[in-house]
């Protein structure tokens, strides 16, 4: 965008001293052509980052909402750390506290407008009601709390246990012909 407007400058500037040497009247109709251009340009650009826009204000809300409820496990005993920083990550909460320790990733989704909302844990991966995220949270998860059980390993010398969770608000769906799923939504470490 800077690039279009440097560009958008110097013609005006060449046009100036064109019509500066030539002697000619001012043009304000190529001018306003110039101008709609670059403004339906402008539109259609902002239109386009729109739904990213969105995206990501509906992420930080989730991931507030989810700090908020957290915070308030302050009072029985547990430590809350937000965006804890890793190698070109982040871990979005980290709970420690008297049951263990526990690496939280926070996905924010719109409810489906017609179809069911259910959050359905499918072996390794999660449904919500027929749409799959792009990407698998179970795996983030996951690989998430193992990078945690690595840094709490070599900054404290212990090595946490590794347990698997699930969300209250997931439901585990049998798959046809096999053993109910397991439920490794979330990893505590």
């Amino acid at each position: 965008m800077p690039g279009l407007t440097a560009i958008l400058a110097l013609t005006m500037t060449g046009w100036e001293w064109w019509r500066y040497y030539a002697e000619k009247p001012p043009q304000p109709m190529l001018f306003s052509l110039l101008a709609m251009a670059y403004l339906a340009f402008a539109a259609w650009q902002f239109h386009r980052f729109l739904p990213r826009l969105r995206a990501l204000r509906q992420g930080m809300e989730g991931e507030r909402a989810v700090g908020q409820f957290l915070e308030r496990l302050r009072e029985r005993g547990y430590h809350v750390f937000h965006d804890v920083l890793g190698d070109g990550f982040n871990v979005d909460h980290v709970l420690i506290g008297p049951a263990g320790v526990f690496s939280i990733e926070t996905k924010t989704w719109s409810k489906p407008l017609k179809d069911d909302a259910r959050v359905i844990c499918l072996g390794d991966s999660l449904r919500i009601g027929p749409l799959e995220p792009d990407r698998n949270p179970i795996i983030q998860a996951v690989a998430q709390a193992a990078w945690l059980k690595q840094l709490l390993s070599e900054s404290t010398g212990s090595l946490p246990k590794s347990t698997a969770a699930c969300p209250d608000f997931v439901q585990p769906k049998p798959m046809t012909g096999s053993s109910p799923p397991r439920r490794p939504a979330l990893q505590a470490c």
